[in-house]
């Protein structure tokens, strides 16, 4: 990645949801600290708690069009 962009410094966070990693949060900026890793990995944090916010909520609309198709 470094020939492609240049950039030396990055923060890698794991989004982990349900115990397991589902994906992985990269940050990649030459000015990167090693006191930015805890902010990156916070915000992972909150990115997978919205993940699965907005997978719930699809779920939770799908069940509701469902009930109003079988009351229809």
């Amino acid at each position: 990645m470094v020939r492609v962009t240049g950039i030396q410094r990055a923060v890698v966070a794991p989004l982990v949801r349900d115990g397991a990693v589902s994906d992985l949060f990269i940050v990649m900026d030459n000015a990167l600290e090693p006191g930015d890793a805890e902010a990156v990995g916070a915000f992972a944090q909150l990115m997978a708690g919205a993940v699965e916010r907005a997978e719930l909520l699809g779920r939770l609309e799908r069940s509701l069009a469902e009930l109003q198709d079988a009351q229809a």
